[in-house]
Parts: C-alpha cells; structure tokens; sequence
C-alpha cells in the first residue's frame, strides 16, 4: 500500500486502509465559497433589513429621512470589514464545527475532515476559518489611496 507523499515526509506512518476522502480541487471549492458568500451575505441583508423597519429607518414620509446613516454605510470602514470578517467566522466556525460542512460545501458534496478523517471540533473549525478569512481578507484589500 502506498501513503501519501505529505505522510511520507512528515514521518506518519499508518497500517489504516487508505482514506476514501480525497482533497477538493480548487474550481470546486471557489464554487463552494461563492455559495457560502451568498448565504453570508442574505443573512447580513435580512438582519439589516430588519434593524431598518425596526428602528424606524423606513418610514412613508421621506422628508424627515436623514441621509447621513445612508453616507455613513455607504463607506468602507474598519467597522464594515471586521463585521464581514467576523461573520464569516462565525459562520464557518458553526458551521464545520457542528456538522463538518457549511451549505456551499454540502451542496457540492464536499466535507471538512481532520487527519483521522473525523468532523473537526469546534475549536479546530475556528482555527481553520480564522486562519483562512485572515489571511484572503488581507491579501485582498481592497484599500484605497491615503
């Protein structure tokens, strides 16, 4: 029987039958990633949906409408990106951590498994979504100039 190259090098040996689980292709996973986005981001439109009408944002008389809350959402900010961060941490974290894949993934039948090809616990869920939302999210800023 023949290990995994990465096993090899790394010194792990194992008698275990080979794995039936095998590392997504890239195509596969963006496509996930982008269902994922979607998910995200129809959470973030229904929440704020709801603070609007809850707090009386969308009223029928548009005059005493003030535009400055618009203006202010309307910018990039740290406050905006920490949120988007922060969700989709806390969703990949949920997510992977309770039933080892989140709804772009179930969707194109891929999983989340540890080396024991188990369902990753919480906290291996939440160091795997931090580490990956940290580093796409700071290698592709979307800073502008100074």
């Amino acid at each position: 029987m023949t290990e995994a190259p990465a096993i090899e090098a790394a010194g792990l040996t194992t008698d275990a039958p080979a794995p039936d689980a095998a590392p997504a292709g890239f195509w596969i996973r963006a496509v996930a990633r982008v269902i994922d986005w979607i998910v995200v981001i129809t959470a973030f439109m229904i929440g704020f949906l709801n603070l609007c009408v809850g707090t009386g944002l969308f009223s029928i008389n548009e005059s005493k409408l003030d535009r400055s809350w618009i203006d202010y959402i309307d910018k990039e900010s740290w406050v905006s990106w920490t949120t988007t961060l922060a969700a989709f941490v806390v969703y990949h974290t949920i997510a992977e951590g309770t039933l080892g894949t989140t709804v772009g993934k179930r969707v194109l039948g891929l999983r989340v498994v540890t080396l024991e090809l188990g369902p990753p616990s919480f906290r291996q869920a939440f160091k795997r979504s931090a580490a990956s939302s940290s580093i796409r999210s700071f290698s592709f800023s979307s800073r502008r100039g100074p």
